[in-house]
């Protein structure tokens, strides 16, 4: 769903969209937003399905909330605050440029970053 919602963002987001997801970011970026990570980068996974104009999208990323709030989690736990805002940055970037190739790329390493993240953590 990952996947496809962001390829599909790259097509359809407006310039509205490319605001929300900016300022979601810019939040991620502010070192007092530190604890909240988790919530932030979960609204971003949201915002991307939303900007994919596909509802199905974004009720199901809805749907795994808590598993994208566990996977920030324990992300945090092994990479800094940082890398997850240039994680969400790369995501950011490949869809202001609607380059779906790049942003396919980007999302296979956030996932495997997340996996990687998660087998250290057990």
């Amino acid at each position: 769903i990952e996947l496809a919602a962001t390829k599909c963002a790259c097509e359809k987001r407006t310039e509205d969209s490319l605001k929300v997801l900016s300022k979601l970011v810019s939040l991620a970026n502010k070192e007092e937003e530190s604890s909240n990570i988790p919530e932030v980068g979960f609204q971003f996974h949201h915002e991307v399905a939303v900007a994919s104009e596909n509802i199905y999208y974004s009720m199901i990323i809805q749907t795994f909330k808590p598993l994208y709030t566990m996977f920030y989690q324990i992300y945090l736990s092994t990479e800094c605050q940082e890398d997850v805002v240039k994680s969400l940055q790369n995501i950011l970037t490949a869809i202001q440029m609607k380059d779906s190739d790049r942003a396919e790329s980007v999302i296979n390493e956030v996932i495997d970053r997340w996996l990687n993240a998660y087998k250290k953590n057990k």
